[in-house]
């Protein structure tokens, strides 16, 4: 009886410093535990965005602040969009647009744990109490404390020519009949789950973000986007395409610095455009002539 009300005790010790803000939200110790982390974070927030962008990592390293606030991202570290279209669906309401990262991702299969962090009994304790929460886990909470640096400078020339060709040889070159078979079984998840979003209103555009040109040429990277293209065509979601020229990346398919500086530039641009009142209406016009 002593242990319980010990327990007790020190649960609600806990979490009285972290509404007096003592304790700071954690980050995970590892890229799963970021995952559950980012997906609370999505369900007890109280923000509506006009607009998100789901994916990847690549998503993840998209500036924040050259997207601007009206622009929220919903990423998962290895990961393909599933999971951010399957959060948005369960909720009450919906933004009014939904960017779709497309890629390599589409091969991982959508982490349903994750998906369900913060549902059902666990929503009602967590939406009430932290503590209850992954940030505010103790072993999450002192991995806040630790010194995690990002070092803004791009790797030397031959390191990151090393990152190129091992990611061209295990990864992009490495397209054989299973992975592709899991990338077009993704790419059809996909389809659905926007589908479902456009039903309720949502307008859904799918995005790829750029790569370093020898990947983009790539044998691999040629017949997933061809395969993407057929499964997409006949679907009523436009495509949302990097400006041309040449595009740098720290090892094929996150964009260096100045690169991730001038594509999050170019998101927002795009963004704002098909955020306009005009632009939604002739969007829902052309759906409904088709």
């Amino acid at each position: 009886m002593r242990i319980l009300l010990l327990t007790l005790l020190m649960a609600c010790v806990y979490q009285m410093l972290i509404w007096c803000g003592a304790v700071p939200a954690g980050h995970g110790t590892d890229t799963r535990e970021e995952n559950f982390i980012m997906a609370e974070k999505w369900k007890f927030s109280l923000t509506s965005p006009d607009a998100v962008v789901i994916g990847s990592s690549r998503v993840g390293q998209l500036i924040q602040d050259e997207l601007g606030p009206r622009i929220a991202k919903l990423y998962f570290f290895g990961s393909s969009g599933a999971e951010g279209m399957d959060i948005l669906l369960r909720a009450k309401n919906i933004p009014r647009l939904v960017l779709v990262e497309t890629s390599v991702g589409l091969s991982i299969p959508p982490d349903e744990e994750v998906v369900d962090a913060g549902d059902g009994n666990s929503n009602l304790l967590s939406s009430h109490l932290s503590i209850f929460r992954h940030e505010y886990r103790p072993v999450n909470v002192v991995a806040a404390f630790i010194p995690w640096h990002h070092s803004e400078i791009e790797p030397a020339p031959e390191v990151r020519q090393k990152f190129l060709q091992t990611a061209l040889k295990t990864v992009y070159n490495d397209h054989k009949k299973r992975q592709r078979a899991l990338i077009c079984m993704g790419a059809y998840n996909t389809k659905r789950l926007a589908t479902q979003l456009r039903a309720r209103g949502c307008n859904v555009i799918l995005f790829d973000p750029p790569v370093d040109r020898c990947v983009e040429t790539s044998w691999a990277f040629s017949t997933m986007h061809a395969d993407l293209r057929k499964i997409f065509a006949n679907s009523q979601i436009p495509w949302l395409d990097p400006p041309a020229g040449d595009w740098h990346t720290d090892d094929g398919l996150h964009l260096c610095s100045k690169d991730n500086k001038r594509y999050s530039q170019f998101l927002r641009t795009s963004i704002d455009k098909l955020l306009q009142p005009d632009q939604m209406l002739a969007d829902r016009k052309h759906d409904a002539s088709m």
